[in-house]
């Protein structure tokens, strides 16, 4: 992934809204109580909300936005417990959690298309699509589905752009595209070109992925071009290749009724021009990203596949908030590291991250930051996210926020990641060798599928 500008962390929706009307012993003296603490805490509940008032359902999904259920959850069972009190948040009706599936596919930006524009002259599966897909809603004369936009071709558009009462000047954009999706027509043939962002420890990345798909009798093929520039090395260039043929060239979408199949197989080619993705390789070993690997990376083959995932839309699954951790997945985060006996208690561990962030000396942040880090054992799971809430409740803002703030970028990456959420797969931290790639990475090429060849499909392993 490329980086962008930092822009912090989306405020996260509420998975699991407090009931405000749940029956429970002194209710207003527990909603003054929270109002008094979070107040106390930093967080402002609004003009409204002076900290006698109690807190109302609105102002809890506000406390849930921005510090996450965990926060609301710890901080209201503390004080109901001298009350006598049995709190606890609930799923929303009808959505439960274990029965969401994940989706990791990244969202195209807001006013872009999946598509990219196209008019008189352009060639290729774009203009495939485009061909059947007007066919399909009834062109006349039908077209020639030949990838070429030429006059005819031409015509067709200006029609549907008229019967939609879009402008009809022939060039097919994201609101001409944008109707053409919505009708839910099939093809055997499309082309992404997605510009799409994503937030992964506090930073702001983006990328555009760019890939052809293509239904043919037994297969589903996904091609993606590479091209290679920088140091020549035949034997990483083989070995990436390799990486990402062993990843992703495992599954097959089944049709539940027919049981005919369809092996889903990502064609990596590398090629000398028309690329849709070029890559430097460069000495070394360092952070790569989609257009930087390093050849004396000793895991490139798996880098490599995590690439790839971007290039053909998947987001990371590593340093997420929960609510991101929750829909790239659809699992909740693994409870992972616990506090043991006699540890040091979250809020003091909390003071002692405060105070190294706030050295004036930009070496001294780092080495006091890390040594926390290292001294605690922090690792992802119960005990850094509540020391997160502690953070959260005494300083009044996020500690990824604020490492992301005092931290170099060059250093901020392990220092970040104990209070995130990271999935072990390919497009996590890559520690599950054994389930590298998932099914709902195939989710949106199962789509296609289920368009152009309807009917109900599971994902086997080959």
């Amino acid at each position: 992934m490329k980086k962008n500008t930092p822009q912090g962390n989306k405020q996260d929706q509420p998975k699991a809204p407090a009931k405000q009307d749940q029956k429970q012993p002194a209710t207003s003296d527990f909603q003054e109580q929270l109002a008094r603490q979070v107040s106390a805490g930093g967080f402002n509940l609004g003009p409204s909300y002076p900290s006698t008032q109690p807190v109302r359902q609105d102002a809890v999904l506000r406390m849930q936005e921005k510090m996450g259920n965990a926060y609301v959850a710890q901080h209201i069972q503390t004080m109901l417990a001298p009350m006598g009190g049995d709190f606890r948040l609930v799923q929303r009706e009808g959505v439960p959690v274990d029965d969401i599936e994940g989706d990791p596919t990244a969202p195209a930006d807001a006013g872009t298309s999946l598509h990219p524009t196209i008019r008189s002259g352009s060639r290729g599966p774009a203009v495939e699509e485009m061909q059947q897909k007007l066919n399909a809603d009834g062109a006349t004369p039908e077209l020639v589905v030949d990838g070429i936009f030429g006059p005819l071709t031409r015509a067709a558009a200006v029609a549907f752009q008229g019967k939609y009462t879009l402008d009809e000047d022939g060039i097919v954009g994201p609101l001409t595209w944008g109707q053409i999706d919505s009708l839910g027509l099939a093809s055997d043939v499309g082309r992404v070109e997605r510009d799409w962002s994503e937030e992964v420890g506090g930073q702001t990345y983006g990328m555009t992925s760019k890939y052809t798909w293509r239904i043919l009798a037994d297969s589903m093929q996904i091609t993606v071009k590479l091209r290679f520039t920088g140091v020549d090395s035949p034997e990483a260039i083989a070995t990436s290749m390799a990486g990402i043929n062993s990843v992703w060239n495992r599954f097959t979408a089944v049709n539940t009724t027919s049981g005919t199949r369809y092996n889903i197989v990502f064609n990596a080619q590398q090629v000398g021009s028309g690329a849709d993705n070029v890559v430097r390789l460069r000495p070394g070993n360092d952070r790569s990203d989609a257009e930087n690997w390093y050849i004396g990376d000793p895991d490139l083959a798996n880098t490599a596949a995590h690439e790839f995932g971007h290039m053909v839309g998947l987001e990371d699954e590593y340093q997420r908030t929960h609510r991101d951790y929750e829909r790239l997945t659809g699992e909740e985060p693994p409870t992972g590291e616990t506090a043991e006996e006699g540890a040091a208690t979250p809020a003091s561990v909390a003071e002692e991250m405060n105070n190294a962030l706030m050295e004036d000396d930009e070496a001294t942040r780092v080495a006091n930051a890390t040594g926390v880090i290292s001294t605690h054992s922090i690792e992802q799971g119960e005990f850094a996210q509540q020391i997160a809430t502690a953070y959260q409740l005494a300083y009044g803002t996020g500690i990824v926020d604020h490492i992301v703030a005092r931290i170099p970028d060059d250093d901020e990456f392990f220092i970040v990641d104990p209070f995130t959420h990271s999935s072990e797969g390919i497009m996590g931290n890559m520690t599950d060798h054994d389930h590298p790639a998932e099914p709902r990475h195939l989710r949106e090429f199962l789509g296609y599928l289920e368009t152009a060849r309807p009917g109900d499909y599971e994902v086997e392993e080959r």
